[in-house]
């Protein structure tokens, strides 16, 4: 397994280098491709949490980080208070196989795949890339 996957040290996932200038300092999406262990997941249930948790702010659209195209109208960052993500995380994972970190997968199973819809916490407490 790849070891980005298993100790990714930041409480923040799903920016990538492709995503262009601001992002030299992410990773690549390509590092965390793994079909195997995506196989492994509640897909429905993982996407319903990334999905529904508390949408932060919205921004412009990135481009897909595989092919360069656009691929929605805006992105918005979204947090359960603990993790960040931009809301095209689910498409990464089900689209290419984008394996999470494991520490955020297991964070998602212990809140039982309940999404946190009303955080009401410090935006600036949030781990940023």
């Amino acid at each position: 397994m790849n070891k980005l996957i298993n100790n990714w040290p930041h409480k923040w996932f799903g920016m990538w280098k492709e995503y262009g200038e601001g992002y030299e300092t992410c990773p690549s999406v390509k590092e965390f491709v793994d079909a195997d262990l995506v196989s492994t997941y509640s897909l429905n249930d993982i996407e319903k949490y990334l999905l529904n948790s508390q949408e932060l702010a919205a921004t412009s659209s990135y481009p897909d980080a595989f092919t360069g195209e656009i691929m929605f109208g805006s992105d918005t960052y979204i947090t359960d208070g603990v993790w960040l993500w931009l809301n095209n995380l689910p498409y990464y994972i089900k689209k290419y196989n984008v394996a999470i970190p494991k520490s955020f997968l297991e964070h998602i199973k212990n809140n039982n795949y309940i999404p946190v819809e009303e955080w009401t916490g410090d935006f600036q407490s949030l781990d940023f890339p």
